[in-house]
């Protein structure tokens, strides 16, 4: 099969024919119908200094957001069937630790994540255990399948906001950011800010609802929100830059009693003042890291079956893998969104 391979310790992936993947008793086999880029996966294309200290076993394949078609079970595979639609979640959990006993699977210490300690879906086909292949509604198609994994990044902190009726503000709008904006607005919050430093960004979470769009490089956030808030502050943070400032102004930004959700994924430490923007607020602060299995499924595909929202607005862009470069030049320059490979390729 032909797949995007990391097979040097250098920028860039490799375009190749590889053996298409075997499956065990208890894998199922994807024929790939679509996948989407994550910035997870720009910091390996790039092979900067993170993706140097995450990835440890070259060659593999990258990708981790995929949908397709069940061609293959393994012999002690009994929920998922040849020519099942599913999609994959990237987490793949040990099943016998406390946490994947007690409903966190997706914090298992043991965890093994797809296109990194597995071969990915930047291919024809890809292996996943059967406990991570999610069965697609007939209304949800492969592309849409392929971003629910994203979707539930950005649902967990809006769901768990409690956002109807709050002031809410999402920092960073990338593809979850935009996300965010849409569930927020679909779950009826009081109003929405949104805040990025780029502008064709910033114009997006207009569109999707955002009621104020901020830009820190050409204005004060706390400023803005304390002019329209009366002085109060932000009802609900959601942080998922992951830039050391926006983590910052999620606190400072906070009214007293209010929430600081943060999925952003920073590079490294980041120095709050806790008495000030925690214990005096009386702040709840909560992280999140990726979706609850299996929760955050149940949620995001009724937000889409239901029309609450349009989960394709956020896909701008669409290849062939034979032309990663360019869709990976415009997820770092932020010229996109989500950008999606196709690899029965583009009409």
């Amino acid at each position: 099969m032909k797949a995007l391979v990391k097979d040097k310790p250098e920028k860039g992936l490799t375009y190749k024919n590889i053996p298409t993947p075997q499956v065990s008793d208890t894998d199922v086999l994807l024929k790939v119908k679509a996948a989407a880029i994550c910035g997870t996966d720009t910091n390996a294309y790039a092979w900067n200094d993170w993706a140097k200290n995450t990835y440890k076993n070259l060659p593999f394949v990258l990708g981790h957001e995929c949908a397709g078609e069940v061609v293959e079970i393994g012999a002690h595979v009994n929920r998922i069937s040849v020519g099942d639609r599913v999609a994959a979640e990237t987490h793949v959990p040990c099943g016998d630790c406390y946490h994947c006993f007690n409903g966190m699977q997706h914090i298992c210490p043991s965890m093994k994540v797809l296109g990194a300690h597995m071969d990915g879906c930047f291919a024809e086909y890809v292996v996943i255990p059967e406990v991570c292949a999610r069965k697609l509604p007939d209304t949800i198609s492969y592309e849409e399948g392929s971003l629910l994994e994203p979707m539930g990044v950005a649902m967990r902190p809006v769901w768990e906001g409690n956002v109807p009726g709050e002031t809410v503000l999402v920092i960073g709008c990338g593809p979850i950011g935009q996300l965010a904006i849409s569930l927020a607005k679909a779950m009826g919050c009081h109003h929405l800010f949104a805040c990025d430093v780029n502008e064709y960004r910033l114009n997006l979470a207009k569109e999707a609802g955002a009621d104020v769009i901020i830009n820190p490089t050409k204005q004060n956030p706390i400023e803005v929100v304390a002019d329209m808030t009366d002085g109060l502050g932000i009802g609900v943070s959601i942080e998922l830059s992951g830039s050391d400032q926006g983590i910052k102004t999620a606190f400072e930004i906070l009214r007293k009693g209010g929430n600081v959700f943060i999925s952003g994924q920073p590079k490294g430490p980041v120095e709050l003042d806790l008495g000030r923007d925690v214990l005096t607020k009386e702040a709840r602060v909560r992280g999140f890291h990726g979706r609850e299995m299996y929760q955050t499924w149940e949620l995001a595909e009724s937000f889409v079956t239901t029309k609450k929202i349009d989960l394709l607005r956020v896909v701008t862009h669409r290849f062939g893998m034979d032309n990663c470069d360019e869709a990976f030049r415009i997820v770092k320059e932020g010229d996109g969104l989500k950008v999606l490979f196709l690899p029965e390729g583009v009409e």
